[in-house]
């Protein structure tokens, strides 16, 4: 881990994994990597892929283990990736159905009914300008501009920043 150049929150993640694949696997880290072989890696696939009920979080492990035998493949420890033999995990894409106009409009009513405008501003900003909730949660008002009705506000991304317009019924809502 010490020799990939990540973000602290990758790295933070990848320790994570790494912690649970320890964890869920009895006796790695007392186990030479030489000794493990392909039939010790199935039999932790077909344990862990009974546990886990989210393929994204065992497809994060897989990539996991495999890289860290590739590395030692690398350092010369290993020959051959015994973790190779496992099928890459299908994450199955998600079917979103946005609500309707009507659904939307009821949500937002509803959190003001319950005296929760903040929320409802919110979720506002979120529908009409596409930001993720914590790309809006990070928006500095100080670098908001309305003009020619229109909000336009600078978006960090990965450390860049470019700019989001947001329509001018959005800019209504939001400014009432």
């Amino acid at each position: 881990l010490a020799a990939k150049d990540l973000k602290p929150a990758s790295l933070l993640d990848t320790e994570q994994r790494l912690n649970m694949v320890l964890r869920k696997w009895p006796g790695l880290d007392r186990t030479q990597i030489g000794d493990i072989g392909r039939s010790d890696c199935e039999r932790w696939f077909a344990k862990r892929k009974a546990e886990l009920r989210g393929a994204q979080r065992l497809k994060s492990e897989v990539n996991l283990l495999k890289s860290v035998f590739d590395f030692a493949i690398r350092e010369g420890y290993l020959l051959d990736n015994p973790a190779r033999a496992i099928k890459p995990v299908r994450v199955p894409k998600t079917h979103v159905v946005p609500p309707t106009r009507d659904q939307f409009l009821c949500l937002v009513n509803h959190l003001r009914s319950v005296e929760n405008h903040d929320a409802a501003d919110f979720v506002e900003l979120l529908a009409y300008s596409g930001m993720r909730r914590n790309e809006a949660a990070f928006l500095i008002w100080g670098e908001v501009e309305f003009s020619a009705d229109r909000l336009i506000a600078q978006k960090r991304t990965h450390g860049a920043i470019s700019r989001l317009a947001i329509c001018s019924h959005g800019v209504a809502s939001l400014s009432m």
